[in-house]
């Protein structure tokens, strides 16, 4: 019995260890899950002020769901229906295009320049350029410092850049109503004559136009017969 009683002893011995040794490592961990307002208070809502907005807070940093921005109808400072075609172009900013045209027989050529935007004004003739196909030099590198692969104007010019010329005198740059005067701020056309009237000829090439300030033009079409001649200021040539 001394032996059994021995052994009891000792069991009951290692319970009350265990218990005492699990209260001490149980109870700091207790102390953190035994209130849930503890928990959230202490941990938790530390940590959401930093990563949620407040509703306060929310509503002075963002649109409410009906409001509408200040600046909803621009973007980066520009009024968004001049970044659609027949806008407004805005100063400083350019806009590139090629024209080509063949004209058979008896023919004219006819090769409209469309901007699809509007200039601020009118460009006058001493603000349109017409660069003929190397080699012959460029006649003003500064208002026209580009090339027919990589067109450029100076703000407020519009700069015409030869590629290919066959059987053609060379074009003139036209607004509705004369040709040589200048373009309109929504573009022009070139008009040329064939240099042998019997065949087929063709012209194409690039053009850049950047807007500039407006400009005031008046130009007074000329006679017709200047044109055939090649002479500038000549009206352009209507066909039935």
């Amino acid at each position: 019995m001394s032996g059994t009683g021995s052994r009891r002893r000792k069991g009951v011995g290692l319970v009350i260890v265990g218990m005492v040794l699990g209260a001490a490592l149980v109870t700091p961990a207790g102390a953190h899950i035994d209130s849930i307002a503890h928990t959230w208070s202490k941990h938790f809502k530390p940590l959401a002020k930093k990563v949620f907005y407040t509703k306060k807070q929310s509503n002075g940093r963002f649109l409410k769901k009906t409001a509408k921005a200040a600046n909803s109808e621009k973007v980066d400072g520009i009024n968004s229906s001049d970044l659609l075609p027949g806008g407004s172009l805005p100063e400083g900013a350019t806009i590139r295009g090629i024209y080509t045209q063949v004209a058979g027989p008896g023919e004219f050529f006819h090769a409209p320049i469309s901007f699809g935007y509007t200039l601020p004004g009118d460009l006058a003739t001493s603000n349109v350029h017409f660069i003929p196909a190397p080699p012959a030099a460029n006649p003003d590198p500064v208002s026209c410092p580009g090339t027919v692969d990589d067109p450029h104007a100076a703000a407020g010019h519009a700069c015409v850049y030869e590629k290919i010329r066959f059987n053609a005198g060379e074009p003139s740059i036209c607004r509705p109503d004369v040709c040589g005067g200048g373009m309109r701020a929504w573009g022009g056309f070139l008009q040329a004559s064939l240099t042998n009237g019997s065949n087929p000829g063709r012209i194409t090439g690039a053009w850049a136009v950047t807007a500039g300030a407006a400009i005031s033009v008046s130009a007074a079409p000329v006679d017709r017969g200047s044109l055939v001649r090649g002479e500038a200021g000549a009206t352009p040539d209507r066909r039935d």
